[in-house]
């Protein structure tokens, strides 16, 4: 028996449960089943495939199906969701989605569709490409079905109910791998195999579903602008990133001026005031493309990207100097105002400056939020004693990090252990400066250690206005005031919005993402008081 509040199956036992299906002897086994609770008469369970949960009050609370809930390469995934998506295709009338692992260890989403005028099965293949390639503008990737089978009717049940275990095994020319065709496909698919270590890469694979990460994107991106001899928005794998789709892009754009683009279009179009969003220490606006997938369609978004990201252009001297930037750039875009602001570790802070200089200015902030961003204290106006504090104080809380996020607490040590390692190999003259190199990952390096110089030199001053503050729930390093993250004293009023998640992952995990968005645009719909 599950506890309180923990979902689970619900079953059915007593003398009221029948003895199984009428002439459906292996449906019957499935589904009444020896109760291991049992007293006398009630031997026999029956399973509903509803999950439920008990309440403290002693109601039980219905979740939803089991089985329309599946995990595919770690993310749990609502089949109805993705049948929800497919039906509001215009052409569509009917859809099921299911999980099928045809060939053992290879699980992968099928979708079925019934269209609602037929169609010859010469063209079914064109026309399930068609699908996939709407659906990714309404889907993020690891929820698009890996075929789509086009039906003439959907196998149903005795009582009228879409029969999934009738459901036919796609087709093999529906999995078939997809050959690049023009010549840019085949630079870009060319440039792919050989970053990501693959034999072939399918032009309808996702870049960063097959082991692309953002370091490499932008290792990528180098190299096709030397084989195109084209200047690229830094942004433009993360925008496109399907070799299908980054060449059609890039066959129907010539670019020729500098790739350094600090204001980044994510998602331009929308009725609503645009929401403006700082970057990492160490990162780009990349990481808010995937959080772009989940906010309203009205919402239109844009990121900050640093200076110095092409290699050519000098990074700012200081914080302040970098906020100022930023706004010049937003007021360019953005005239009228007001502003959403909010900014993401590093990016919190000059969010925070970008909001104090342009109250400074007499323009209106409507909402700044500040994403896992702590106002930090002086060290070197703390005590013994608070010093003291605050080293045991980061090594429980590194232990408690351990404890309930061991794959975070690993990749963060990792990263750790890596940059102390290359800080060694440069003393003793057995690796590079990275100053020296202009490969992307070096120059990356080079802009990170600017902003972790003009952060070090920033000093926190008051914002006449209020702050929402998106808290995590396991910090990975420690914090004296737990519940405002010491900014009450800098602030109007503190706005605390719980997440999930810890520092690392919130803008990685799509459970998470989606939590992300709905709070964040709540935060953004509500009226200032």
């Amino acid at each position: 028996l599950n506890p309180i509040n923990v979902p689970g199956e619900l079953c059915i036992s007593g003398q009221g449960v029948a003895r199984g299906y009428l002439n459906n002897p292996e449906l019957t086994l499935e589904k009444f089943v020896k109760n291991p609770f049992g007293e006398t008469g009630e031997d026999i369970m029956y399973r509903t495939g509803d999950l439920a949960r008990w309440l403290p009050d002693g109601n039980i609370e219905y979740l939803g199906r089991i089985d329309e809930q599946v995990k595919l390469r770690g993310y749990r995934i609502e089949l109805g969701e993705v049948e929800s998506a497919i039906n509001k295709l215009k052409e569509v009338k009917e859809s099921a989605v299911i999980l099928r692992e045809d060939t053992p260890g290879q699980k992968r989403l099928v979708g079925y569709v019934v269209l609602g005028d037929s169609i010859n099965s010469i063209i079914h293949a064109q026309k399930s490409t068609s699908l996939k390639k709407e659906l990714h503008s309404i889907l993020p990737e690891y929820m698009i079905p890996s075929s789509i089978m086009i039906l003439e009717n959907m196998p149903l049940t005795s009582n009228l109910k879409i029969d999934k275990k009738r459901l036919p095994k796609p087709k093999e020319q529906a999995l078939s791998h997809i050959e690049p065709s023009t010549e840019i496909e085949k630079i870009i698919s060319k440039i792919w195999c050989e970053s990501l270590k693959k034999e072939k890469i399918d032009i309808n694979a996702d870049f960063f579903e097959i082991g692309g990460h953002s370091l490499l994107a932008v290792k990528v991106l180098s190299l096709i602008e030397k084989e195109l001899d084209k200047k690229l928005p830094l942004n433009v794998i993360f925008k496109y990133p399907r070799i299908v789709d980054l060449a059609e892009y890039l066959e129907e754009n010539n670019f020729h001026e500098s790739s350094s683009h600090s204001l980044v279009s994510i998602k331009p179009n929308g009725s609503k005031p645009p929401f403006f969003i700082i970057h990492g220490v160490g990162s780009t606006a990349s990481i808010y493309f995937q959080l772009a997938k989940y906010i309203e369609d009205e919402q239109p978004i844009y990121g900050f990207e640093p200076k110095g990201l092409n290699g050519v252009d000098t990074p700012n001297n200081s914080l302040e100097e970098m906020a100022a930037f930023y706004i010049s750039l937003m007021i360019k875009q953005y005239p009228s105002g007001p502003y959403c602001l909010a900014g993401y570790s590093f990016g919190g802070y000059v969010a925070f400056e970008m909001a104090r200089q342009l109250k400074a200015m007499g323009r209106e902030v409507s909402k700044l939020i500040l994403f896992d961003t702590s106002a930090y204290e002086d060290p070197a106006k703390m005590t013994l004693l608070k010093k003291i504090k605050l080293q045991l104080g980061k090594r429980l809380v590194n232990l408690g990090f351990a404890f309930k996020e061991p794959q975070g607490f690993y990749e963060q040590k990792s990263r750790s252990f890596k940059r102390k390692r290359d800080h060694v190999l440069i003393k003793l003259k057995l690796q590079a400066k990275p100053e020296t190199q202009k490969d992307p990952e070096s120059i990356i390096k080079v802009v990170a250690k600017n902003n972790v110089k003009i952060l070090e030199e920033y000093k926190l001053s008051r914002y006449e206005g209020d702050l929402h503050l998106f808290k995590v729930k396991n910090r990975s390093d420690y914090i004296e005031d737990t519940e405002y993250y010491g900014w009450s004293p800098l602030v109007k009023k503190v706005i605390v919005v719980n997440v999930s998640g810890h520092h690392d992952n919130i803008f990685k995990k799509p459970e998470i993402l989606k939590e992300m968005a709905e709070k964040i645009q709540i935060v953004l719909d509500e009226k200032n008081q």
